[in-house]
């Protein structure tokens, strides 16, 4: 049994950006994601047979053959789920509508393939960090800029194998899905 997820991986310059944006900040409180793992999660998977990757694969495969690359534009920086209880620092979406008609394409893929999906409404989100104990009241997000130029075009949708770690957890590819016109 493998944990895995679909996704959508940030262009490398976006990364790097980010990454620098990150590193100005000096708050303890937050086991920052590295430039590399930065990733929008569209369907995760706790357990998944080895056996089933290729069905699955094509089953997901088959619901986005009609999906073609669209654009994606950062809006605001916000504490995930809530701000009551945040747990994560994350960025939302000028618009998010795209990403949750291919969070339920996913989703029809997966079930297709014998496995269960999250039923909770999708709520896409980039993690930028975790806090690692509560934050403090005051803790503000207007500390954070994002950077300029933030759309970008989304044209793969990758399939990972996820490698959890206290450290820090590495994803392995496990399929490409390229979106085409």
């Amino acid at each position: 049994m493998i944990r895995a997820f679909f996704a959508i991986d940030l262009p490398e310059e976006l990364q790097k950006k980010m990454y620098s944006m990150i590193e100005q900040l000096n708050i303890p409180a937050v086991q920052w994601t590295k430039p590399h793992n930065l990733h929008i999660t569209l369907q995760f998977m706790k357990n998944v047979q080895l056996s089933d990757i290729a069905t699955l694969s094509k089953n997901v495969r088959h619901e986005l053959l009609s999906m073609p690359p669209f654009e994606l534009e950062l809006s605001h920086l916000e504490l995930f789920p809530d701000v009551i209880h945040p747990r994560l620092i994350s960025i939302a979406f000028k618009s998010d509508v795209m990403l949750i008609d291919i969070a339920k394409r996913i989703g029809q893929g997966i079930l297709a393939t014998q496995y269960p999906i999250e039923t909770r409404p999708y709520r896409a989100h980039l993690t930028l960090g975790r806090f690692k104990e509560t934050p403090s009241e005051n803790f503000l997000l207007t500390r954070i800029k994002l950077p300029e130029h933030k759309k970008f075009l989304v044209k793969e949708i990758i399939f990972y194998q996820s490698h959890p770690s206290h450290e820090e957890s590495f994803y392995t590819p496990l399929e490409r899905i390229a979106l085409i016109i």
